[in-house]
C-alpha cells in the first residue's frame, strides 16, 4: 500500500522506528536526559572538574609525546632496516611477552579498536625507553646520551601514570612535560 507495484520499483527493506519527537516520549525522554545529566554534574565539585578539565590537556600533551616517540621510532627503523624490523632488534623478554598478552587480549575482544599494524604500537610508554637503549646502534645520533632520553621518559611515564589512575599533576609537573616534549622533539628533529 505504500507503493503500487506499478510504481517501477521494488521495496526491499523497510525500517520501522519510533519518532521521539513526538507526542509524550520526547518529554518523558528529555526530562530523563536531563535528570541523568544534572545528577552525574551534581556529585562532582567544582573543584574536582576543573582539575579534570586540566588534566585532560595534560593528557594530550602526553598522547602526542608518546606518539610522537613511537613514529619516530618506527620511521628510524624502517629507514634502516626495512618494513620488518622488529624481527632484527635486540628486545628484552619483558617486552617480547606484554607484546604477546596485548595481542592476545586484543584477539579476544574484538570489539575495542586494534593498537596498530606493527608490534611497536603494542608497547608501553616505558618500553619504548628500554627498546631505544637496547638498539643504541639505531639511534645514538639522535640523543645526547642513553641516560639522556632514558631519565625523560622514565619521568614522563611517571606523570602519565598519574593521569591514567585519575590522580592530579600540578604545575611542576605540566611544565615537566611541556620542557621534556620541546626538547624531544628538537632532538629527533634535528638530524
Amino acid at each position: 500500500m505504500v507503493m503500487p507495484p506499478n510504481a517501477g520499483y521494488d521495496i526491499m527493506e523497510i525500517n520501522i522506528s519510533p519518532n521521539l519527537h513526538i507526542g509524550g516520549n520526547s518529554d518523558v525522554l528529555n526530562e530523563v536526559i536531563e535528570s541523568v545529566n544534572q545528577t552525574k554534574l551534581d556529585i562532582l565539585s567544582d573543584d574536582i572538574k576543573q582539575k579534570g578539565k586540566e588534566m585532560s590537556d595534560l593528557y594530550v600533551t602526553l598522547y602526542c609525546i608518546e606518539n610522537s616517540l613511537r613514529n619516530f621510532i618506527d620511521k628510524t627503523l624502517s629507514d634502516i632496516l626495512g618494513e620488518n624490523y622488529f624481527s632484527q632488534l635486540t628486545v628484552p623478554g619483558d617486552i617480547s611477552k606484554g607484546i604477546a598478552t596485548r595481542k592476545k587480549d586484543e584477539a579476544q575482544n574484538k570489539w575495542l579498536p586494534l593498537r596498530g599494524d606493527k608490534d611497536i604500537y603494542y608497547l608501553d610508554f616505558i618500553d619504548l625507553s628500554k627498546l631505544i637503549l637496547n638498539n643504541w646502534e639505531y639511534f645514538k645520533k639522535y640523543f645526547p646520551t642513553q641516560s639522556w632520553i632514558s631519565t625523560k621518559i622514565e619521568e614522563l611515564y611517571k606523570v602519565r601514570c598519574l593521569i591514567a589512575h585519575n590522580s592530579y599533576a600540578g604545575e611542576d609537573e605540566k611544565e615537566l612535560v611541556s620542557l621534556y616534549y620541546k626538547q624531544i622533539i628538537k632532538q629527533i628533529a634535528s638530524v
